[in-house]
């Protein structure tokens, strides 16, 4: 059959020798050892819990010093408001009480005058803030047997209301120091408590 050869016949043309004797391990002879197991220990199984309980365990530690610092700052905002108010108050409070001094002078004896049941009624205060007093009086019905006496001893922002066996004083820098006591206390609380 024309140019064909087959495999017997090739190898008989090249003296014998098959293809397969050149390449190791093909004909049995000289083949190489498979791979051998190595010697070194077998690696660790991973321990996803162990894994899981150490992941958790960062995080509750993180959240923990999280709140330990949010409550830290948490007091510091609330220490430096309550001493922002309170000085605030401070400032505020004594010019507010002197502000409001004659009108509530006049607006104490008109109501003492008008609930009372007294012949005579005497407002005591600094001449310079008599008249003041006498305009808010003024305003409205002005009350019955009621008498404004400027006085030289009494200093500003002070007042004295006498009637026939009794009185009263209004002190204008003592209600404000009252007041600023009572919110000095509360901010206390604040600051230590954070309610």
């Amino acid at each position: 059959m024309g140019g064909r050869i087959s495999l017997e016949s090739f190898d008989d043309c090249v003296g014998g020798a098959g293809p397969q004797d050149d390449v190791p391990g093909m004909n049995g002879g000289d083949s190489p050892e498979p791979d051998a197991p190595s010697a070194a220990a077998p690696e660790p199984e991973i321990d996803h819990e162990a894994e899981r309980i150490a992941a958790l365990t960062r995080l509750a530690a993180a959240l923990e010093t999280v709140a330990a610092e949010q409550a830290a700052l948490r007091a510091a905002c609330q220490r430096q408001a309550a001493t922002a108010f309170g000085q605030a108050a401070a400032a505020v409070l004594p010019a507010l009480a002197r502000a409001a001094f004659c009108a509530q002078v006049a607006e104490t004896a008109r109501t003492v005058a008008q609930n009372g049941r007294w012949p005579d009624l005497v407002v005591s205060v600094a001449e310079e803030q008599a008249q003041e007093i006498a305009e808010f009086l003024g305003r409205g019905r002005p009350p019955p047997a009621l008498r404004i006496e400027p006085r030289p001893d009494i200093p500003p922002g002070e007042a004295e209301i006498a009637w026939d066996g009794g009185g009263a004083e209004i002190d204008a820098a003592a209600i404000a120091e009252t007041t600023l006591a009572g919110y000095r206390r509360e901010l206390d609380v604040l600051a230590q408590t954070g309610a």
